[in-house]
């Protein structure tokens, strides 16, 4: 069985498109799956990954970005010994 990528453990498929909040971060969800891409506009994505230190922090990104977690979202917190958690909404 292949190793699970980053990408896949966010469920990011292949052909998606992806769109990142901060670049920076794209590291740490890189590879991508076959024939997925990154995009630089929300609108054009099927992923969105938005990365924000505090929960307080990700509220005011997705006010900023004029979004709601919705019933198809999920939220995936990462690094219990780094101040950094990572979030994914599909």
């Amino acid at each position: 069985m292949a190793e699970r990528t980053a990408a896949t453990k966010l469920l990011i498929k292949p052909g998606a498109t992806v769109w990142i909040s901060n670049s920076e971060h794209a590291r740490l969800v890189a590879p991508l799956p076959e024939g997925a891409t990154w995009t630089d506009t929300l609108p054009g994505a099927s992923v969105a990954l938005l990365f924000a230190d505090s929960e307080r922090a990700l509220r005011s990104l997705l006010r900023l970005l004029g979004l709601a977690l919705g019933d198809n979202a999920f939220a995936f917190g990462t690094g219990l010994r780094k101040p950094r958690v990572g979030f994914a909404l599909h």
